[in-house]
Protein backbone atom coordinates (compact mmCIF):
# COMPACT_ATOMS: atom_id res chain seq x y z
CA UNK A 1 0.00 0.00 0.00
CA UNK A 2 1.56 3.36 -0.88
CA UNK A 3 -0.46 6.40 0.62
CA UNK A 4 0.41 9.98 -1.59
CA UNK A 5 -0.76 12.67 0.94
CA UNK A 6 -1.54 15.20 -0.98
CA UNK A 7 -1.91 14.42 -4.79
CA UNK A 8 -0.40 17.59 -5.26
CA UNK A 9 3.12 16.96 -4.03
CA UNK A 10 3.37 14.36 -7.37
CA UNK A 11 1.67 16.39 -9.92
CA UNK A 12 3.34 18.53 -12.86
CA UNK A 13 2.03 22.11 -11.71
CA UNK A 14 2.30 23.04 -15.40
CA UNK A 15 0.69 20.63 -17.07
CA UNK A 16 -3.05 21.66 -16.78
CA UNK A 17 -1.75 24.69 -18.08
CA UNK A 18 -1.20 23.19 -20.95
CA UNK A 19 -3.25 20.32 -21.40
CA UNK A 20 -6.13 21.58 -20.19
CA UNK A 21 -7.54 20.92 -16.58
CA UNK A 22 -9.68 17.86 -17.07
CA UNK A 23 -6.75 16.25 -19.62
CA UNK A 24 -4.09 17.15 -17.51
CA UNK A 25 -6.20 15.43 -14.30
CA UNK A 26 -6.98 12.50 -16.37
CA UNK A 27 -3.71 11.77 -17.66
CA UNK A 28 -1.94 12.58 -14.25
CA UNK A 29 -4.21 9.77 -12.59
CA UNK A 30 -4.17 6.67 -15.39
CA UNK A 31 -0.43 7.60 -14.77
CA UNK A 32 -0.31 6.59 -11.35
CA UNK A 33 -3.13 4.12 -11.74
CA UNK A 34 -0.94 2.05 -14.19
CA UNK A 35 1.85 1.97 -11.89
CA UNK A 36 -0.86 0.28 -9.36
CA UNK A 37 -1.49 -2.25 -11.69
CA UNK A 38 1.87 -2.82 -13.10
CA UNK A 39 2.86 -3.76 -9.45
CA UNK A 40 -0.40 -5.14 -8.27
CA UNK A 41 -0.37 -2.88 -5.18
CA UNK A 42 -2.93 -0.23 -4.01
CA UNK A 43 -2.05 3.61 -4.20
CA UNK A 44 -4.46 5.93 -1.93
CA UNK A 45 -4.67 9.26 -2.97
CA UNK A 46 -5.20 11.83 -0.32
CA UNK A 47 -6.57 14.95 -2.12
CA UNK A 48 -8.92 18.09 -0.82
CA UNK A 49 -12.50 18.77 -1.33
CA UNK A 50 -14.00 22.42 -2.85
CA UNK A 51 -15.29 24.38 0.00
CA UNK A 52 -18.41 24.81 -1.99
CA UNK A 53 -20.77 21.78 -1.15
CA UNK A 54 -23.07 19.88 -4.09
CA UNK A 55 -25.71 19.00 -2.56
CA UNK A 56 -26.81 16.67 -5.68
CA UNK A 57 -23.63 15.19 -6.00
CA UNK A 58 -20.75 15.23 -3.29
CA UNK A 59 -18.11 13.83 -5.06
CA UNK A 60 -18.53 16.98 -7.24
CA UNK A 61 -16.95 18.67 -4.25
CA UNK A 62 -13.43 16.81 -5.47
CA UNK A 63 -11.10 19.85 -6.28
CA UNK A 64 -9.75 19.92 -9.88
CA UNK A 65 -12.09 18.12 -12.82
CA UNK A 66 -14.63 15.05 -13.00
CA UNK A 67 -11.11 13.79 -14.57
CA UNK A 68 -10.35 12.71 -11.30
CA UNK A 69 -12.95 10.98 -10.55
CA UNK A 70 -13.37 9.22 -14.18
CA UNK A 71 -9.84 7.59 -13.98
CA UNK A 72 -9.75 6.25 -10.54
CA UNK A 73 -10.76 2.83 -9.22
CA UNK A 74 -12.40 4.36 -6.52
CA UNK A 75 -13.52 7.10 -4.42
CA UNK A 76 -13.96 8.28 -1.24
CA UNK A 77 -15.14 11.88 0.48
CA UNK A 78 -15.32 12.03 3.98
CA UNK A 79 -17.28 14.89 5.64
CA UNK A 80 -17.98 16.49 8.63
CA UNK A 81 -20.93 18.64 9.73
CA UNK A 82 -17.91 20.80 12.32
CA UNK A 83 -14.05 20.97 12.38
CA UNK A 84 -14.87 19.47 15.47
CA UNK A 85 -17.38 17.15 15.27
CA UNK A 86 -16.06 13.60 16.34
CA UNK A 87 -18.68 11.66 13.83
CA UNK A 88 -18.45 11.98 10.01
CA UNK A 89 -19.69 9.76 6.83
CA UNK A 90 -17.38 8.15 4.30
CA UNK A 91 -18.89 7.85 1.25
CA UNK A 92 -17.73 5.38 -1.35
CA UNK A 93 -18.16 4.52 -5.05
CA UNK A 94 -16.07 3.04 -7.57
CA UNK A 95 -16.08 0.36 -10.86
CA UNK A 96 -15.95 -2.83 -7.91
CA UNK A 97 -17.63 -1.28 -5.70
CA UNK A 98 -21.83 -0.16 -5.16
CA UNK A 99 -21.96 3.72 -3.21
CA UNK A 100 -22.51 3.60 0.40
CA UNK A 101 -22.79 5.75 3.01
CA UNK A 102 -20.32 4.39 6.35
CA UNK A 103 -21.21 6.48 9.46
CA UNK A 104 -17.82 6.84 11.85
CA UNK A 105 -17.26 8.22 15.02
CA UNK A 106 -13.67 8.79 15.94
CA UNK A 107 -12.19 7.94 19.74
CA UNK A 108 -9.38 6.45 21.29
CA UNK A 109 -7.21 7.65 18.01
CA UNK A 110 -9.60 5.30 15.75
CA UNK A 111 -12.78 5.47 13.58
CA UNK A 112 -15.35 3.00 14.46
CA UNK A 113 -18.13 2.15 12.37
CA UNK A 114 -21.40 2.96 13.25
CA UNK A 115 -23.78 2.20 10.36
CA UNK A 116 -23.31 1.35 6.84
CA UNK A 117 -25.99 2.06 3.99
CA UNK A 118 -26.16 0.85 0.68
CA UNK A 119 -27.51 2.00 -1.90
CA UNK A 120 -30.96 1.03 -1.88
CA UNK A 121 -31.23 1.94 1.86
CA UNK A 122 -30.23 5.31 0.69
CA UNK A 123 -32.56 5.56 -1.86
CA UNK A 124 -35.12 4.63 0.38
CA UNK A 125 -34.49 7.08 2.98
CA UNK A 126 -34.62 9.79 0.09
CA UNK A 127 -38.08 8.89 -0.57
CA UNK A 128 -40.75 11.90 1.05
CA UNK A 129 -42.37 10.86 4.08
CA UNK A 130 -45.86 11.98 2.51
CA UNK A 131 -45.55 8.34 0.38
CA UNK A 132 -45.94 6.20 3.25
CA UNK A 133 -48.32 8.00 4.61
CA UNK A 134 -50.37 7.90 1.96
CA UNK A 135 -49.98 4.41 1.48
CA UNK A 136 -51.14 3.43 5.03
CA UNK A 137 -53.99 6.03 4.83
CA UNK A 138 -55.34 4.10 1.95
CA UNK A 139 -54.49 0.77 3.68
CA UNK A 140 -56.29 1.85 6.42
CA UNK A 141 -59.43 3.23 4.39
CA UNK A 142 -59.32 0.73 1.72
CA UNK A 143 -60.17 3.00 -1.24
CA UNK A 144 -60.16 6.87 -2.21
CA UNK A 145 -61.62 8.88 -4.60
CA UNK A 146 -61.85 12.40 -5.24
CA UNK A 147 -59.35 15.35 -6.03
CA UNK A 148 -56.08 15.90 -4.81
CA UNK A 149 -57.26 19.09 -2.23
CA UNK A 150 -59.83 16.25 -1.18
CA UNK A 151 -57.21 13.48 -0.24
CA UNK A 152 -54.78 16.41 1.77
CA UNK A 153 -57.55 17.39 3.58
CA UNK A 154 -58.69 13.72 4.40
CA UNK A 155 -55.32 12.94 5.21
CA UNK A 156 -54.77 16.01 7.29
CA UNK A 157 -51.77 17.00 5.27
CA UNK A 158 -50.18 20.38 5.33
CA UNK A 159 -47.06 19.91 4.15
CA UNK A 160 -47.16 18.88 1.02
CA UNK A 161 -48.12 21.14 -2.34
CA UNK A 162 -51.04 19.78 -4.17
CA UNK A 163 -49.65 20.38 -7.50
CA UNK A 164 -46.67 18.11 -6.57
CA UNK A 165 -49.20 14.83 -5.38
CA UNK A 166 -49.24 13.42 -8.83
CA UNK A 167 -45.73 13.75 -9.65
CA UNK A 168 -44.57 12.08 -6.30
CA UNK A 169 -46.96 9.25 -6.40
CA UNK A 170 -46.05 8.57 -10.11
CA UNK A 171 -42.18 8.87 -9.36
CA UNK A 172 -42.32 6.43 -6.25
CA UNK A 173 -45.05 4.58 -7.63
CA UNK A 174 -42.89 1.25 -7.90
CA UNK A 175 -41.13 1.43 -4.56
CA UNK A 176 -43.93 2.61 -1.88
CA UNK A 177 -47.63 2.15 -3.46
CA UNK A 178 -47.51 -1.35 -5.28
CA UNK A 179 -45.43 -3.02 -2.45
CA UNK A 180 -48.35 -1.63 -0.01
CA UNK A 181 -51.28 -3.39 -2.45
CA UNK A 182 -52.22 -0.17 -4.10
CA UNK A 183 -53.28 0.39 -7.28
CA UNK A 184 -53.29 4.17 -8.64
CA UNK A 185 -55.60 5.63 -11.42
CA UNK A 186 -56.00 9.06 -12.53
CA UNK A 187 -58.17 10.97 -14.63
CA UNK A 188 -59.01 14.79 -15.63
CA UNK A 189 -62.31 16.00 -16.17
CA UNK A 190 -63.71 19.23 -17.72
CA UNK A 191 -62.93 20.87 -14.27
CA UNK A 192 -60.35 19.15 -12.24
CA UNK A 193 -58.26 16.09 -11.82
CA UNK A 194 -59.36 12.79 -9.71
CA UNK A 195 -57.39 10.02 -8.45
CA UNK A 196 -58.23 6.62 -7.47
CA UNK A 197 -56.22 4.69 -5.05
CA UNK A 198 -57.66 1.31 -3.90
CA UNK A 199 -56.03 -1.33 -1.98
CA UNK A 200 -56.30 -4.80 -2.42
CA UNK A 201 -54.74 -8.33 -0.50
CA UNK A 202 -53.25 -9.86 -3.58
CA UNK A 203 -55.71 -12.57 -4.04
CA UNK A 204 -58.76 -10.31 -5.88
CA UNK A 205 -57.88 -10.55 -9.40
CA UNK A 206 -55.70 -7.32 -9.21
CA UNK A 207 -51.80 -7.84 -10.45
CA UNK A 208 -51.04 -4.21 -9.26
CA UNK A 209 -51.16 -2.44 -12.17
CA UNK A 210 -51.90 1.09 -12.69
CA UNK A 211 -53.43 3.55 -15.40
CA UNK A 212 -51.74 7.02 -15.13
Amino acid sequence: LIVIDTLQKVRDSGSAARAGMYASDYDDISAIKRIADDYGIAIVLVHHLRKLKDGEDPFNQLSGSTGITGAVDSSYVLRKDSRSSDTATLLATGRDIEYQELTLCFEDKRWTLLERKDAEEIRKSEIPPFLFQLADFVRKRGSFKGTVTQLLAEMGCTDVAPNAVTKLIARYYDEVLTPAGILYSSKRTATERLLSLYAYDGCDGHDGNSSV
